[in-house]
């Protein structure tokens, strides 16, 4: 890879973060702040929580943000610890979302999407505060579209060859690389998103690429327990089942990961919605394997605040 290319891949991993970013924070801006005081109203009892949690995320564009949310109303006690574990793991499948659109990513329509983003800035006001959302879409299409062309100028190179193989026969290697980058870059979504341009590119192939979307998963969870550690035991605790869904997961499906991929390329023939089938399989199946314990926890907390009520002891929740 020649330095025209190696400066194209930095210009196109640039657009795609500021991309993930600008449309994060410009659907932040129109929803977020009406999130958490809807959230407690909303979310009682577990597939209301499940709900909540998966459309919240879907439409803010961050587990993030929506996890902390969850994290703050039960340190506050406003959202019993129960049904945040069930809006976190509904935050997880909600998250999916953005690799689903990356996925539809071309040029043209990140071209259409930057000009009506900035076309937008001269509208009206009611009109003006849709800009950055469609700026922050553009800029993801053509970031994903970069990385892609640079993926094809990678495979001219032998080191690329090498470093391919290695990938596909060492795929703890991917898993610690997706929660590295993820970690540094705090946002599944824009690691996501370097992997589909990578698979796309040719450079990865799909099984060689589920390991480091499960890395994706564990490192989003960076955020959330350095939230829960700042808010209190309660958070702490929820931070902690956020670590430990993903850890299972991955455990899981680590082992599986090649009938992952199968799955995946079953449901696709494009590379890139490949990457993004496979999120969506692995974080729905995560949740499904996760969700009877969890409600199994859930009875046997009734069932002992029952007991305790008929004792004259206060329930312990």
């Amino acid at each position: 890879m020649g330095p025209a290319a190696v400066v194209g891949a930095a210009v196109s991993l640039a657009a795609l973060v500021v991309g993930v970013r600008v449309l994060a924070g410009g659907l932040a801006g129109r929803a977020g702040d009406a999130v958490a005081a809807r959230v407690a109203r909303v979310a009682g009892g577990p597939g209301r929580a499940f709900a909540v949690g998966l459309l919240a995320t879907a439409v803010l564009q961050s587990s993030s943000a929506t996890t902390v949310v969850a994290l703050t109303l039960a340190q506050a006690g406003t959202l019993p610890g129960l049904d945040a574990a069930w809006f976190i793991m509904g935050a997880n499948v909600g998250t999916t979302l953005t690799a689903q659109l990356a996925a539809f990513s071309t040029p043209e329509l990140g071209k259409a999407a930057v000009a009506g983003g900035l076309l937008l800035l001269a509208a009206p006001r009611a009109w003006r505060r849709w800009s950055p959302p469609l700026l922050g879409l553009g800029l993801l299409f053509l970031g994903l579209d970069g990385l892609g062309r640079a993926g094809l100028a990678a495979l001219d190179t032998g080191a690329a060859s090498h470093w391919l193989l290695t990938a596909a026969r060492r795929p703890l290697a991917g898993l610690v690389a997706g929660v590295a980058v993820t970690t540094v870059l705090d946002s599944s979504s824009v690691t996501l998103g370097l992997v589909q341009g990578l698979t796309r590119g040719g450079v990865l192939t799909l099984e060689a690429a589920v390991p480091v979307i499960m890395g994706a998963n564990v490192g989003t969870t960076t955020a959330t327990l350095v939230a829960g550690l700042a808010l209190g035991r309660a958070a702490t605790r929820l931070a902690a089942f956020h670590l430990g869904f993903n850890l299972v997961g991955g455990a899981v499906f680590m082992a599986g990961r090649g009938l992952l991929a199968a799955a995946a390329a079953h449901l696709a023939a494009d590379p890139a919605r490949q990457v993004a089938h496979a999120h969506t399989l692995f974080n729905a199946a995560t949740a499904a394997l996760v969700a009877p314990g969890l409600a199994w926890l859930g009875r046997r907390r009734r069932q002992a605040g029952g007991a305790r009520r008929g004792t004259g002891r206060p329930p312990r929740f």
